[in-house]
C-alpha cells in the first residue's frame, strides 16, 4: 500500500480530521482484516462548482470471494494548483 501517495492526494482539511498513520490503519484494516479487494472504477458523474467538485463513482471489489458494487460520492478541493481529495473515506 502507497501510504504516502494516498496522503499526497489528500487535502489540507482531509489531513486534518485524520493523521497519516490513522488512514493507514483503517486501509490496513479494511484489505487485511475485513478481506476486501479493490478492483475496478467506473466514474460516473463529475460535476464542478468553482474550485470544489464531486465525482460519483461505482467502486467495484470482492469481499470474502463475492463480487461487489459500491457507489460513492468523492468530494474534491482545487488546492495549491491540483485537485485534492476532501474526505478521506473508505467503503462502508
Amino acid at each position: 500500500m502507497d501510504e504516502h501517495g494516498i496522503w499526497n492526494l489528500l487535502s489540507a482539511s482531509s489531513k486534518e480530521e485524520q493523521s497519516k498513520d490513522q488512514i493507514y490503519n483503517e486501509i490496513f484494516i479494511f484489505t487485511h482484516n475485513v478481506g476486501v479487494i479493490l478492483y475496478d472504477y467506473e466514474v460516473i458523474n463529475t460535476e464542478i462548482n468553482g474550485d470544489e467538485a464531486k465525482m460519483d463513482v461505482d467502486i467495484k471489489y470482492t469481499l470474502r470471494g463475492y463480487k461487489m458494487t459500491k457507489s460513492k460520492e468523492i468530494p474534491f478541493v482545487f488546492e495549491d494548483g491540483s485537485w485534492k481529495i476532501n474526505k478521506f473515506m473508505v467503503l462502508s
